[in-house]
């Protein structure tokens, strides 16, 4: 199983929009022997972040789809100085590192 950071495409929804997105998530990604591990919500654009536990990137995407959840980024990521049920325990503290690998790009503009 692989822990993936998952930045969602849109920018502005109501609490019960996104507690009815996430319910879906959970649902789907406990159905693939996934888990929803942690959901933030940026304050300056309104987007969503998530940390997923699935098996490979194929099945997070699927899950991601059939809750009507488009992306805009995709990442695997790792934690650092804490367990995953460290985390679980202290769900309603965030105090633990992530580290992900961004690829850059650099593009030639003609």
């Amino acid at each position: 199983m692989t822990l993936y950071l998952v930045e969602d495409d849109r920018q502005e929804r109501t609490k019960e929009e996104v507690s009815e997105i996430l319910e879906r998530i959970a649902t789907l990604a406990s159905k693939s022997q996934g888990e929803l591990i942690e959901a933030l919500i940026g304050e300056t654009e309104g987007r969503l972040f998530l940390i997923i536990k699935a098996i490979d990137r194929a099945s997070l995407e699927q899950v991601l789809e059939n809750a009507g959840l488009g992306w805009q980024l995709i990442k695997e990521m790792r934690l650092i100085g804490q367990d995953l049920a460290t985390v679980r325990e202290r769900k309603d503290k965030a105090n633990y590192l992530v580290q992900w690998n961004l690829s850059f790009y650099a593009f030639k503009l003609h």
